[in-house]
């Protein structure tokens, strides 16, 4: 498995980007909102999930740990597969599609199509939102205090 890729972008052909990492390039999906956010020459890492079948082997990327954790959390339910779950990113921010989720109500600013309400209807009637999206914000919670506890610390060390 692939958990990231550190390089430079080299190509965007949506929804695909193709990241070139010393002299290879990586064909990545990603999501609406994070293609649009891209440039070529543009620095990135990328968290990834692998996705492998009998013919083919696809990239999932995401520009953050916690958008994964998600994803794969989505793809937990019966009947969403990769492109599904990528597809739900590009109508909001990982908090808009959690609180969608747990809500079990659309996201309010985006435009959705009708499937897409039927899907946050069948998530949250799943426990989805209890279960796994639960483990997600506390996942959440925890990384921004460990990274608080390491600035502080660093600042600490700095003044001593």
């Amino acid at each position: 498995m692939i958990g990231f890729l550190n390089g430079k972008i080299d190509l965007l052909q949506r929804p695909n980007v193709i990241i070139d990492v010393n002299g290879v390039g990586y064909k990545v999906l990603v999501s609406e909102n994070v293609y649009k956010n891209l440039t070529v020459g543009q620095k990135i890492k990328i968290f990834t999930y692998t996705y492998v079948r009998d013919d083919a082997l696809e990239l999932f990327g995401f520009l953050e740990i916690d958008d994964l954790k998600l994803f794969e959390s989505l793809l937990a339910v019966s009947g969403i597969g990769p492109r599904t779950a990528l597809n739900i990113f590009s109508f909001g921010e990982r908090q808009n599609i959690i609180e969608a989720i747990v809500k079990g109500e659309t996201i309010p600013e985006a435009n959705v199509p009708e499937s897409f309400k039927v899907l946050v209807r069948e998530l949250n009637s799943l426990g989805l939102a209890l279960e796994t999206i639960g483990a997600v914000l506390v996942d959440e919670e925890e990384t921004k205090s460990s990274e608080e506890k390491h600035e502080k610390g660093v600042t600490d060390e700095k003044l001593n």
